[in-house]
């Protein structure tokens, strides 16, 4: 199963290394999230201008969510809530009736466009900025007869990325969802990108 707990604080601590670094600043000080956090030490331009501009390179250009104990639940993690019925249940008692997730067919279009790769060599920085060790890994192993940048970006946008990032997530969502009983429904998008659409084909359409 690709879908996974997002990474842990260790785990993205080269991150914070290089943001902080990036901005001028010591990662080990002792007080650097609050300088972090004080608009004037660190404007929030200076942060949009590192990631418009990639300063932060390839594997750490990307931010995601931290599975860090001080704002949700760790243990159990957040793939064990769903799975047990635990995530559905705390819905329900916050007031939340119902869900409605969904996903565009095209999903690997954006993606392929925006992850160009010169090498293969590239794909697993790339991987490691969206996937767990543990899961990057296992999907690298993936790449191995790749041989070209092209071979390498049409694995990794239209497959890799849109499978692990969007369609299973969702249905296993929409699976566990469903068997705790909580009312869900799930969507599907049939969009097809300009470059490859066919002549007078003109409008997107959805299907429950």
């Amino acid at each position: 199963m690709i879908r996974a707990d997002p990474r842990t604080p260790e785990e993205l601590q080269p991150q914070f290394d290089a943001f902080c670094k990036a901005l001028e600043l010591d990662p080990n000080s002792q007080d650097i999230l609050d300088t972090l956090r004080d608009p004037v030490k660190v404007p929030w331009t200076k942060i949009t201008e590192l990631i418009e501009t990639k300063a932060l390179g390839v594997e750490h250009g990307i931010f995601r969510a931290c599975s860090s104990s001080d704002w949700i639940h760790t243990e159990p993690g957040p793939m064990e809530r769903q799975r047990s019925g635990a995530f559905a249940r705390g819905l329900w008692e916050r007031g939340v009736r119902s869900i409605v997730v969904g996903e565009v067919k095209a999903e690997g279009h954006d993606y392929s466009v925006s992850h160009p790769l010169s090498s293969p060599s590239e794909v697993e920085p790339t991987l490691r900025r969206y996937f767990p060790d543990r899961i990057a890994n296992k999907l690298i192993k993936g790449f191995q007869g790749t041989k070209n940048g092209e071979e390498a970006r049409v694995l990794l946008g239209d497959s890799l990325l849109p499978a692990g990032l969007v369609h299973i997530p969702i249905r296993l969502l929409h699976k566990d969802l469903s068997a705790a009983g909580f009312p869900v429904i799930r969507y599907r998008i049939e969009w097809v990108p300009e470059q490859v659409r066919p002549v007078g084909m003109i409008m997107s359409f959805m299907r429950g």
